[in-house]
């Protein structure tokens, strides 16, 4: 996957618009399952979590300096297919949806984000860009990287004009 190669496609209409990203990771599906479910490993690759695996559930993300980044409830948890929860945020409100599939020797994921408006589709396409590449790197590598400095700079510059 290369950071000039855009991810992240955006449809619908004005301040209703959804993000999407199909993205094949070459380990099991349950392996990517764990990397998006379980806290200790969705910290790895995005932000420290908190999550109450079951339908009404709750899900918190931190930032860096361990300010709430959102909040939500889980809408759907059905291991390991399909997880879906609520992103509500001082800026947004939004719903988040990972679908897993198999793939040959690895997984299909299809992530969706959609009820954003127009201003939060230039953070999140961007953001969601940036964010699977620290995932694949996460599963692939082993790499871990703190989720702080420029996070979308390098993607943003693909998306600027296109959403």
């Amino acid at each position: 996957m290369s950071i000039e190669t855009p991810l992240v496609e955006v449809e619908g209409p004005k301040n209703r618009r959804l993000v999407s990203l199909r993205r094949t990771f070459r380990v099991p599906i349950e392996e990517l399952w764990s990397a998006l479910t379980e806290p200790d490993r969705v910290r790895c690759w995005f932000a420290p979590a908190k999550i109450d695996p079951q339908v009404g559930g709750r899900i918190e993300l931190e930032q860096p300096d361990g300010s709430k980044m959102m909040e939500g409830m889980i809408r759907v948890f059905d291991p390991p297919r399909a997880f879906e929860y609520d992103w509500v945020s001082r800026h947004q409100t939004s719903i988040v949806r990972y679908e897993l599939e198999p793939d040959g020797d690895g997984t299909r994921l299809t992530l969706t984000e959609h009820r954003l408006t127009d201003a939060a589709v230039h953070q999140r396409a961007p953001g969601w860009h940036h964010n699977v590449e620290r995932l694949e790197a996460y599963l692939e590598r082993g790499t871990s990287q703190p989720p702080d400095g420029p996070r979308w700079e390098a993607p943003g510059k693909i998306y600027r004009g296109r959403c």
